[in-house]
């Protein structure tokens, strides 16, 4: 913004500048060169304007395609990570259902159990965690005995 608000006082310089002495002629001599007529300043001016807004043009082009370059890098991760974080909603809205789902069914068995209607599943169970209890009381008892 600043940079374009000199710019812009520059050219209305250079303007006002044009007006005030374009139409005085001017003979330019350079090294062993010399114009053959004099030219108007006005024109010369206006050359010496495109000239210097050139050379400045390609002074700063090798930072502009280093800019543009690494503006496409930085678009292609934004990207690849937006992608990612469509992919990961997916995933978490899938493992929020599955736990619905699994919530649903713990609630279901709690009340079955409460209600004293135990399924064969749970009597399994039951006579599992049984065994395993009668197992580690058989192995204290013998721990004692050995003791």
């Amino acid at each position: 913004m600043i940079r374009t608000v000199i710019y812009l006082i520059l050219f209305i310089l250079a303007i006002v500048f044009l007006f005030q002495n374009g139409g005085q002629p001017v003979t330019l001599k350079f090294l062993s060169w010399e114009t053959p007529s004099p030219i108007p300043a006005g024109f010369v001016f206006i050359i010496a304007l495109l000239i210097g807004a050139v050379i400045v043009w390609l002074y700063h082009l090798p930072q502009i395609i280093t800019l543009k370059n690494k503006l496409k890098g930085l678009d292609r991760k934004i990207t690849l990570l937006m992608e990612d974080i469509k992919r990961k909603e997916n995933e978490l809205n899938e493992i929020k259902k599955t736990k619905e789902d699994l919530e649903k069914k713990l609630s279901e068995k709690k009340e079955e159990i409460q209600e004293g209607k135990k399924t064969e599943e749970v009597k399994e169970e039951e006579k599992e965690v049984e065994s395993k209890k009668s197992s580690i009381f058989d192995f204290l008892k013998r721990k004692k005995e050995n003791e």
